[in-house]
């Protein structure tokens, strides 16, 4: 309950203000708020990776899911993360004997031990993704104030990565498309 957010002072205030919910993930926590909170943030901890199928980013793809970037762009894109765990999870994450168990407590005080591999530190160009998708009529993108917002839907963005991830399994690193 404690425990800032690293992406930023939306996320936080967000946190703080809004989330009815949290996943206890160590590395890649999650707020949610609405009538699906305790889905999306339930079973994030369950297995060893940041973003496995089950998690808030995987979850997602079985409904409707948008995602909105505000003064970033899909640098910064989470749930890419999801689909590189699905396609090559031993190139895009660290190996099991690097695997880093943490106490994390939950809202009602619990402490869960929770296993977890980080990803490794490529180089990712996720941005080119937005290029595909531009092209396609499947990002839309403007100015607010100082800042830019983007947005696309998690189907056509999950699409658009697992069909370059299906050609190179390194699709998401830099320099390889």
């Amino acid at each position: 309950l404690n425990t800032q957010s690293e992406t930023g002072v939306l996320s936080e205030l967000f946190r703080t203000e809004y989330a009815t919910a949290r996943s206890i993930h160590p590395t890649h926590s999650t707020a949610a708020w609405g009538r699906l909170s305790e889905y999306f943030t339930k079973d994030h901890q369950i297995g060893v990776t940041p973003c496995p199928p089950h998690s808030p980013f995987g979850k997602l793809g079985e409904f409707d899911g948008q995602i909105l970037m505000l003064g970033v762009g899909l640098e910064t894109c989470t749930a890419i993360h999801c689909w590189e765990e699905q396609v090559a999870p031993d190139y895009y994450i660290r190996p099991l004997d690097e695997t880093v168990v943490y106490d994390c407590r939950d809202r009602h005080g619990i402490v869960h031990k929770v296993r977890a591999r980080r990803h490794q530190r490529l180089n990712r160009d996720f941005p080119k993704f937005a290029t595909t998708l531009r092209r396609e009529g499947k990002y839309r993108e403007g100015a607010f104030g100082d800042g830019v917002w983007q947005h696309c839907r998690v189907a056509d963005l999950r699409e658009t990565v697992l069909a370059a991830l299906a050609k190179d399994p390194t699709a998401t690193v830099s320099g390889m498309v």
